[in-house]
């Protein structure tokens, strides 16, 4: 059977499995509960298997999926939201670095103003789309993608860990993160764009930023030095469509890391043009390397964030889960984001 361009009898997508979507009703400045409204009698008459929920936010969005996954048999699950909601669902799949059943898949749909990972999997306009959400669930690839671990320290002191799926940062990315999210995000809503909200306040963090020395090993090597940004990724893309890991591959079993060394202010502004264009690895300033775990000291405690988040403070240790996660990708993004 063919409709809307998807083929349900020539596919693999979430056929078979009872779904669990959790939707961040919030996202898109209440974009995404809008188009959630119109979407659900749609997915009631293609006779999909699945049961939803508006999510709740933080850890208690890891629980929803937790309980969805263990009590009522979900073997996938559908977030429909931004990166931070994104986050808060892989931290309901994962526990001790395994995911909670076997055979779960994660399935994206972006509905967020920044939308960063999302990115590597709607490779076209037109996937973003009722009809391009079908395609995913009825033809999509499930691609074993890997999954970051972060060590930190919660706002209470306490030792902390936390799976990222996208990408983790300290230094300049972390307190632009904390000026987009400042007053629940009002910076977004006033400009309706994440990536002109991470863009101005990028340039606002930059007038009082003060470079701190960071001790930085990756793999046993030690980058010492005073940095600008230090980054570890997985997606291709941070802060508002930057893109600071231009080569990631979602499969390859290794983070980018991403530094940026001390640099005249003025020299930034050139580094923000490359970093939108993807040339920014050609900056004489930036590091760039690969690593399965990577070791971020300060001289002093500072924020981190992770997928948009932040959580908590340094020192940050990050490695890499090779392959933990099936996700649900269009054929297209399967190709280009696999690490062959």
């Amino acid at each position: 059977m063919k409709k809307n361009g998807y083929n349900k009898d020539m596919s693999e997508g979430f056929k078979g499995r009872k779904i669990f979507i959790i939707v961040n009703r919030l996202s898109g400045g209440g974009r995404a509960e809008h188009w959630w409204r119109l979407a659900l009698p749609l997915l009631d008459r293609e006779g999909l298997n699945f049961f939803w929920q508006y999510s709740e936010g933080g850890a208690a969005t890891a629980a929803q999926v937790r309980k969805a996954v263990l009590k009522d048999n979900a073997s996938a699950v559908l977030a429909v939201g931004g990166d931070g909601h994104i986050h808060d669902v892989i931290n309901g799949l994962i526990e001790d670095d395994d995911l909670l059943r076997k055979d779960l898949a994660l399935g994206i749909y972006p509905a967020g103003s920044g939308c960063d990972f999302a990115r590597m999997i709607y490779t076209n306009s037109g996937d973003n789309s009722m009809s391009g959400l079908l395609d995913l669930l009825f033809c999509g690839q499930l691609l074993p993608i890997d999954v970051g671990r972060a060590d930190f320290f919660g706002f209470d002191g306490k030792e902390c860990r936390s799976y990222f799926i996208n990408g983790s940062d300290i230094g300049l990315g972390a307190e632009t993160a904390g000026r987009v999210n400042a007053r629940g995000g009002l910076l977004k809503r006033l400009l309706k764009s994440g990536q002109l909200a991470f863009l101005l306040a990028a340039l606002q963090a930059l007038r009082g930023y003060r470079y701190m020395p960071m001790r930085i090993e990756a793999d046993g090597e030690k980058l010492d030095g005073q940095y600008l940004i230090a980054a570890a990724g997985n997606g291709g893309f941070m802060g508002g469509n930057m893109r600071l890991f231009p080569q990631a591959k979602l499969d390859d079993g290794l983070l980018e890391l991403f530094l940026v060394r001390q640099l005249p202010k003025v020299r930034v502004l050139r580094l923000f043009i490359k970093v939108y264009d993807g040339t920014v690895l050609e900056v004489a300033e930036v590091c760039h390397r690969q690593a399965r775990s990577v070791n971020l000291t300060p001289a002093e405690p500072l924020p981190l964030e992770l997928d948009g988040e932040l959580p908590g403070f340094t020192p940050l240790k990050v490695r890499v889960l090779p392959g933990i996660l099936p996700l649900l990708t269009f054929a297209q993004a399967a190709d280009r984001t696999k690490g062959l």
